[in-house]
């Protein structure tokens, strides 16, 4: 006996298959003509431009801040190059066509071939409109129709070789699909009559400016007043002078505009938006910019992604993995494709929280770094950092008053050439600026520096991550340059050179951008808990402002010195890497060997270094641009007290200078001293700013 379940499945099945609608075809040859359609433009193209990762199942589900993406896959390979026969059909063009063909009418058709070993060797697009049947009860097959009834011979294909892509339609959810453009029918025809009219209107509408009466005259007397009319008022020179009809019953009378000619633009304006808000576009990202702002523009770009370009790129996901991935290559389900997260402001709202509530003692650091996607720190994460002297004392508790320490024996050291450079310099300093170095402005100095650091490390990953981006394409380009120079008996060291030219400084600067921009952001909002500005303030768009200028200039500097470096190690270990005799294979295959091995080191130490010096760099280059929008008129250099600190910086740690001075570090040592405008400038020398874990604070002179 059949379950219930099992004897209503069978009454659903459909049992016919409906063709496409004329609507179909209509609207997508109207997105290739229409304006009002440029929204699915947009969002095909920026989901088409989407990077799709594929990832462990369950460990991207326990984790997917943790769970790493599988590099080698022949999906990817499919994907990238879905019809190898058809080169201009790249796996960009393909997806393009999927989302669009997705928004306009609701179907999308990818279809599967196959070689002599049923293995997937391409993807076809296939256009909603030829497919004229559906899989049916009685019909296990499609059938389509290329180009249509008339333009190309039939396809049979079982169910299995179709990747179908369907917004469903309410009214026959086992039929075809409906698409979101439907919704707008009226809108994109009302617009089109407008522009065919627009268009007639501007080559002739067959209505005159004016019209003169004549009641006694004929024709002659008509063409005669017309002649003279135009002799005599015609051209610039006649402008607003006044012109006399002669004869009875004469007179001039002008036809003016009517309402719906005046109306004609605003109504074109109004289908546009209308169009653009049915497809959730804000008007910022169409270069609608009449009532915008710098915060609007911003808001626009997460709107989009979030509210938009995320639930098509699900559907994507959702469908391939289904259709293809698990259909063809897994049939374990243990994989899953998912594209890269495309809303940045999420990472940075996340970061915003957790740090704040690392800041104020509410999370320890382990809490942090779990919210974060990092390991556990098992010897010193399960605490709390307290900010700026707030000390847990229980309500009902005694003061504890602890025991005297025995004095003890001091044994006085002979005083080395060293120390005596350190005091002599100190009370030079001390002579010539305010130095705040009581036991009060020590302690002060000890708590700020404590969330200082503790902010500065966990804007760490992000620089790291990026070198470690940067370091790798510049590897690929190193290897393909070595290559192209031995291949051509050319000198391998100009064509390092060459390569390593301001495109590649630009390059670096575009991948460090956001990291740039965090750290900067992050040091405002440090300056402003300095400031003791309660509650959350918004950064001033001045500021952001800035920051951009920041970025462009010294961020591009730095990016320029660090590929000076990279230039040099690149020179120094391909020189060692050959010698005389060694034939091409061996010359190519050594050099390619020493610059991976070089890259490599630079991935693991380097980044970390690069990570660890700009982190603090742009905290503080953040809070230095906040004091002065704030009105700051002094700043104060504060040193972390532990024998890792450069003497020189041990010397600043309390001076105070105004806020629009530079700190005079003084050379000690081998190290050059230099004019900072904060701690970590990239505009001092390397050897005041490499690893500098100092900072700085406002300081009101009273």
């Amino acid at each position: 006996m059949k379950s219930p379940l099992e004897s209503i499945k069978q009454l659903i099945k459909k049992t016919w298959s409906k063709a496409p609608s004329m609507a179909s075809r209509d609207l997508l040859e109207l997105f290739h003509t229409s304006p009002r359609l440029d929204a699915v433009r947009l969002i095909a193209s920026k989901c088409a431009s989407t990077e799709l990762y594929l990832y462990d199942k369950v460990e991207y589900r326990k984790n997917k801040n943790k769970a790493e993406i599988i590099e080698n896959h022949e999906i990817y390979n499919l994907l990238e190059n879905p019809c190898p026969a058809d080169k201009d059909l790249t796996g960009w063009t393909i997806r393009y066509f999927v989302f669009a063909c997705y928004k306009l009418v609701g179907e999308a058709y990818l279809l599967k071939v196959r070689d002599k070993r049923n293995k997937i060797i391409a993807l076809q697009p296939i256009a909603p409109s030829w497919v004229v049947q559906q899989p049916t009860v009685n019909n296990k097959y499609w059938e389509i129709y290329p180009f249509g009834t008339a333009g190309g011979n039939t396809i049979v294909v079982p169910v299995e070789d179709v990747i179908s892509f369907k917004d469903i339609d309410l009214n026959d959810p086992y039929g075809r699909g409906r698409g979101t453009s439907e919704a707008i029918g009226d809108e994109i025809q009302s617009d089109e009559y407008a522009s065919k009219y627009a268009k007639n209107l501007f080559f002739n509408d067959a209505t005159p400016s004016a019209i003169i009466y004549a009641p006694n005259g004929d024709k002659e007397t008509a063409d005669q007043i017309k002649k003279t009319w135009m002799q005599k008022m015609a051209g610039m020179f006649h402008a607003k002078e006044p012109m006399v009809l002669t004869g009875e019953g004469a007179k001039f009378e002008k036809i003016s505009q009517s309402p719906t000619e005046l109306d004609f633009v605003e109504s074109r304006k109004f289908l546009r938006d209308n169009a653009n808000e049915h497809f959730r576009i804000p008007p910022e990202i169409m270069g609608i910019l009449e009532n915008s702002n710098r915060s609007t523009i911003d808001s626009a770009f997460y709107l989009l992604n979030k509210n938009v370009l995320s639930d098509d790129l699900r559907m994507f996901e959702r469908v391939i993995n289904n259709q293809l991935l698990w259909e063809d290559y897994d049939k374990e389900r243990k994989l899953v494709l998912h594209h890269e997260n495309t809303i940045e402001e999420d990472v940075e709202q996340k970061l915003r929280i957790v740090n704040e509530g690392l800041a104020r003692g509410a999370l320890t650091v382990n809490d942090w770094r779990s919210a974060m996607g990092y390991e556990p720190d098992e010897k010193g994460g399960d605490v709390y950092l307290r900010s700026f002297g707030a000390v847990d004392v229980p309500f009902n508790s005694e003061p504890i008053e602890l025991p005297e320490e025995e004095p003890t024996e001091q044994i006085e050291l002979p005083e080395s050439n060293e120390d005596k450079e350190f005091e002599s310099k100190k009370k030079e300093y001390q002579s010539r600026y305010k130095v705040l170095n009581s036991d009060a402005d020590k302690e002060r100095h000890r708590k700020i520096w404590k969330t200082f650091d503790a902010r500065a490390t966990s804007i760490e990953e992000p620089f790291r991550k990026s070198m470690i981006k940067a370091f790798t394409k510049q590897n690929e380009l190193v290897n393909d340059a070595i290559k192209e120079a031995v291949k051509n008996n050319k000198d391998v060291g100009t064509e390092i050179e060459n390569l390593f030219d301001n495109k590649m400084d630009e390059a670096l600067k575009h991948t460090l951008a956001g990291a740039f921009i965090n750290g900067l952001t992050v040091g405002a909002e440090h300056g402003q808990e300095l400031l003791n500005k309660k509650g959350y303030k918004e950064i001033s768009d001045n500021v952001r402002r800035l920051f951009n200028l920041w970025v462009d200039n010294y961020g591009l500097e730095l990016c320029r010195d660090m590929n000076n470096t990279t230039k040099k190690k690149l020179r120094k270990v391909l020189a060692e890497a050959v010698f005389e005799g060694d034939s091409i294979p061996d010359k190519t295959k050594k050099l390619i060997e020493a610059s991976d091995g070089m890259f490599e080191d630079d991935k693991k130490w380097r980044a970390t270094m690069i990570a660890r010096t700009e982190s603090c760099s742009t905290m503080n280059a953040g809070a230095n641009e906040l004091y002065k929008s704030e009105g700051i008129n002094y700043k104060e250099w504060i040193s972390v007290q532990d024998d890792r600190t450069r003497d020189s910086h041990l010397m600043m740690d309390g001076v105070v200078v105004p806020i629009t001075d530079k700190f005079e570090v003084p050379a000690f040592g081998n190290t050059e001293g230099g004019a900072l405008s904060y701690p970590g400038d990239p505009a001092g020398p390397a050897g005041q700013t490499i690893n500098c874990r100092c900072t700085e604070a406002p300081f009101v002179m009273m």
